[in-house]
């Protein structure tokens, strides 16, 4: 699965100082140097102000679509029908320090604070600047300190630096198949925390995938809390004990967990499996790679059964068509009806003669 992240770059310049710019990527290594000038595509706005260094990488979305809006109410506090009534003043914050501060009021808001993200700081003095000056994140989220190679992307046995210019190509090379996920056996053998979740889940499953593999979503499997087998329901896996529940019964009974005062979506709950405590947007998380690996093993097991199709069709076709082809049938129908009058005129040629 490609990785996808909004981050956050402060001008080295000593005429720019206190410039930011926010962007998006899917690789935060390769936009550097892009930014940079090292590598061409980098964003028209950032050429005067080099160098850059990034100091801030928001990753964990659960789709492209999720980190272009999320950069974008980024870009745009004052724009944003989500984000400007945090902001009460006339002029959003600028510099390092007010990107912080917008960052973390919105990883507090809806839909970003049930999205299992992770904050990556470069420096320990950004981080300190988040924790004097910005708000709280809530609890599930991760604030880290490292430097960009300590990203789960790069932790990955299978990533490949890639030098290519063009984004689309990039993430394709970066992830030519999709990966397993918590379905995968070899996965879950072992219980780990949700900070190395992402890298787990992300993981290149050694083997493909087959049609004869259990699918979790249509399987005959029951529901461990109410008991029965719906296939209209879709199963959610613990990432621990490997409990199979529905969804639905899964967050109803983290709200009853909760004396009914939790919201339609619920921040955690306890699993009846192994009595461990598990945030709702780890549990998402887990399901949303469940969900793009079934939809891959579908794509996949569609693609074969229409190629077989096409072969049986063709030899179909193939062993009705005699051997002479339809040429050959013409021509030979031609060859016939010429014979056949010529001897009718050499059947009619001593009669006329005897007259």
């Amino acid at each position: 699965m490609v990785m996808v992240a909004c981050y956050l770059l402060r001008s080295d310049s000593k005429l720019y100082k206190g410039s930011t710019y926010i962007g998006f990527t899917t690789d935060p290594r390769r936009r550097i140097r892009q930014h940079n000038g090292q590598l061409v595509n980098g964003a028209w706005q950032t050429r005067r102000k080099r160098p850059w260094t990034m100091v801030v990488v928001v990753h964990g979305f659960p789709n492209k679509t999720a980190g272009l809006q999320f950069e974008w109410a980024w870009q745009h506090p004052k724009r944003s029908r989500l984000v400007k009534r945090a902001f009460h003043s006339k002029r959003a914050p600028y510099g390092v320090k007010g990107k912080i501060k917008i960052l973390h009021e919105m990883l507090n808001l809806l839909p970003w604070r049930n999205y299992p993200l992770h904050v990556h700081f470069t420096s320990t003095e950004i981080m300190e600047i988040a924790q004097k000056f910005a708000k709280a994140p809530p609890g599930h989220v991760d604030s880290l300190v490292g430097p960009l190679d300590d990203l789960p992307l790069y932790q990955r046995t299978d990533y490949v630096e890639v030098d290519t210019d063009s984004e689309a190509e990039a993430d394709s090379l970066q992830d030519p198949e999709p990966r397993l996920g918590l379905n995968d056996s070899q996965n879950r053998n072992q219980p780990t925390s949700s900070t190395t979740l992402v890298n787990r889940i992300t993981r290149k499953s050694q083997s493909a995938p087959t049609t004869s593999s259990i699918d979790p979503y249509t399987s005959p499997r029951a529901c461990a809390l109410c008991k029965k087998k719906n296939i209209l329901r879709k199963l959610v896996s613990c990432p621990y004990c490997k409990l199979h529940t529905h969804i639905l019964c899964l967050a109803r009974t983290f709200r009853r967990s909760a004396g009914g005062r939790s919201p339609l979506i619920p921040k955690g709950g306890t699993c009846s499996g192994c009595a461990k405590y598990l945030l709702w947007p780890t549990v998402m998380e887990a399901f949303a790679q469940d969900e793009a690996e079934r939809k891959a093993m579908e794509k996949r097991r569609n693609k074969r059964t229409r190629s077989r199709s096409r072969s049986r069709s063709r030899s179909r076709s193939s062993s009705r068509e005699p051997s002479g082809g339809r040429g050959c049938k013409r021509g030979g129908g031609k060859q016939k009806r010429g014979s056949n009058m010529e001897t009718i005129a050499e059947e009619r040629t001593p009669v006329s003669q005897g007259l």
